[in-house]
């Protein structure tokens, strides 16, 4: 056998296919003739084993193997040579990917002889693998990413553009991206485009470049940019390639989360000052009625007084709609119909319009109750159409309405304190001029008006705003110039009970003698606890009276009188009127507690905020509310 090799090979040729660094066999008609030593190492057979095996029994499915194999022989005996790829098996198993290189050697009996060269390529399958796969991940990262990523030449076209670009641009189709210019179809100031790429020309990468853009509809973007150049081996500039982040809605909801604090500030604000002027009202309102009680009936002054207590009670109106947008008024929030609470005010309403103004009525008789405070919803109706009726001076038609709207995902996070909820509407349009788009975001803020001088003190929709926060609501505009104004005062559905809280008792039953009642006063707005004394003691009470939280516990603690009541506002320097009233009746059970304030109880800090059932009396008030309020707390 050797010599017959040599003398197709020659020697030299027998030399080199022993000591060949990869597997080579000799195959004719199928059969495996010989092999070199790396063949032995790979297949973990020894030559002699191999010997007169057919070659495929080395593949793990051989008649399979057979017919793929036996068409490259074929081949490779007409053309002279062929490269491909196999698996094969080794000894005890083991599969492995193979390169497969034939070439044909014709015998001097025209028969073709076979040098078949194995390489054993599992590893560089297995790196070409890991890259294949390594580049699906990416491109699935890149794809999928939540910025848009981009490369375009440096003039402006799209050379790709990832699914979030597109989104972002309005654009469907890849295509469709790859036929726009950047510059000219994107920017909205396509100078824009041209600071971009001189900035990322002259720094090689440029990051949160933020630009005005939009989208292919026109809608307005406003977009950070990250680029880099990417340069060839000469250093010209062959593409720029970054990303593209949407810092549209996020300005939006910046831009409306300012506007929530601004008008949180302003409510707590105008709250601090409708607190400081239910102190002073509640001293001008009881002065004037003390005042007019000590004067006969036909004196002249009386009529003065009169007219200091109606003057004083409409500042307490306008006191109270200031509080109503600091959200410091006191609801009753009840079931109410507000088709029915809409028909019971619809005289009032006519009243209102002029005589040219068209009322429609539009109400959903299915609509569920809501859970609203009555008396505030027709202040709110009322103001509404007070309003729309001023917007239509030439005449037109107003529009009551009642129906469910549904609060979605985006109008919750425009109005961060609705649920994503059914709730119950009034809505009141209009015909009118409409608003102006430059005044529209200042229309809620107290004292703003487009009324003249002496029509209006801008505190109508303020107070509507007010009132739909408080009512864990939201009011809605539409308008258009020209085309009249939509108000949606939403309102949350009335949700039933099994069972009724029953109110705490605050003190035991108690029942009054002959003897002069004793009444503990704390309060540290000297006007009003002058009105109070001067008032109770006009009832034959025995005023003990204190400004200071920590006055009050001394005199109960002396136990030098029997305290009947205690009337404390909530608020007192530097400690809470909830916590002063707790431990007067813990040291005097039978004391009875009255709390006042220029704030609700509802708007009060917890700490400051008494418990629900607790006697309460709203500032500013008259001495004879307060002498009904402490009868009440007497029975």
């Amino acid at each position: 056998m050797k010599r017959k090799w040599e003398e197709v090979w020659g020697t030299r040729a027998r030399e080199f296919f022993l000591s060949f660094g990869d597997a080579l066999f000799i195959v004719k008609d199928g059969t495996i003739l010989d092999c070199n030593p790396k063949a032995s190492d790979l297949f973990g057979l020894s030559c002699k084993e191999m010997k007169g095996k057919k070659y495929y029994q080395l593949c793990p499915m051989e008649e399979k193997a057979k017919n793929i194999f036996q068409s490259h022989f074929d081949e490779v005996a007409r053309e002279g040579g062929k490269r491909f790829q196999a698996i094969l098996s080794k000894r005890n198993g083991e599969k492995f990917f193979a390169e497969v290189t034939l070439h044909s050697i014709t015998l001097k009996d025209g028969s073709p002889l076979f040098l078949v060269h194995v390489r054993d390529i599992s590893q560089q399958k297995e790196t070409e693998r890991k890259l294949k796969e390594s580049e699906e991940t990416l491109r699935e990262f890149v794809e999928n990413a939540p910025i848009g990523i981009f490369r375009t030449t440096p003039e402006g076209k799209v050379i790709y553009a990832n699914s979030k670009l597109m989104e972002i641009f309005g654009i469907d189709k890849e295509e469709d991206i790859r036929k726009i210019n950047i510059r000219e179809d994107i920017y909205q100031n396509p100078q824009d485009r041209d600071v971009l790429l001189a900035l990322t020309l002259e720094r090689e990468r440029v990051e949160n470049f933020h630009v005005h853009m939009k989208r292919i509809d026109g809608t307005p973007l406003l977009v950070s940019i990250y680029a880099r150049a990417v340069r060839d081996e000469g250093g010209k500039i062959r593409y720029l390639e970054g990303a593209f982040l949407d810092l549209t809605e996020q300005k939006r909801l910046e831009e409306q989360l300012r506007e929530i604090q601004r008008m949180e500030a302003i409510g707590t604000l105008v709250g601090g000052i409708a607190h400081e002027f239910n102190n002073i009202l509640t001293g001008i309102i009881g002065y004037a009625e003390l005042a007019s009680l000590k004067i006969p009936s036909d004196n002249p002054a009386l009529k003065d007084l009169e007219n200091i207590e109606k003057g004083s009670r409409r500042a307490a109106e306008l006191v109270k709609k200031l509080a109503a947008f600091g959200r410091r008024t006191i609801l009753n929030l009840q079931r109410t119909d507000l088709n029915e609470l809409v028909i019971q005010h619809l005289n009032i309403i006519k009243e209102i319009i002029s005589d040219d103004i068209d009322l429609e009525l539009n109400l959903d008789p299915n609509l569920a109750p809501a859970e609203a405070d009555p008396e505030a919803v027709r202040e709110v109706i009322l103001s509404l159409s007070k309003n729309a009726a001023e917007a239509m001076p030439q005449g037109g038609t107003l529009t009551l309405e009642t129906r469910p709207v549904t609060v979605g995902q985006e109008l919750a996070q425009e109005y961060p304190w609705l649920e994503e909820a059914t709730y119950a509407a009034i809505i009141v349009r209009d015909t009118g001029k409409g608003i102006d788009e430059k005044i529209m975001p200042h229309i809620f803020e107290p004292f703003f008006t487009t009324k003249g001088m002496g029509k209006g003190v801008g505190l109508g929709l303020s107070m509507v705003y007010g009132l739909a926060k408080q009512h864990r609501g939201a009011i809605l505009v539409k308008s258009q110039r020209g085309k009249g104004s939509e108000f949606t005062f939403l309102l949350p559905l009335f949700q039933k009970t099994e069972t009724q809280k029953e109110k705490r008792e605050i003190a035991p039953p108690f029942s009054f003698s002959k003897r002069e009642r004793v009444v503990l006063l704390v309060e540290d707005e000297g006007p009003v606890r002058n009105i109070i004394r001067e008032t109770l003691e006009g009832g034959m009470c025995k005023v003990l009276e204190t400004s200071t939280g920590a006055e009050a516990l001394r005199i109960v603690k002396e136990k030098r009188w029997k305290i009947d009541f205690a009337i404390v506002d909530l608020i007192l320097p530097e400690t809470s009127g909830k916590e002063i009233g707790a431990e007067i009746q813990r040291l005097s059970p039978q004391t009875r507690v009255l709390y006042i304030s220029g704030y609700s109880p509802g708007s009060l800090h917890p700490r400051y905020r008494p418990e629900e059932g607790t006697y309460f009396l709203q500032k500013p008030f008259t001495p004879k509310e307060l002498l009904k309020k402490v009868g009440e707390l007497m029975k």
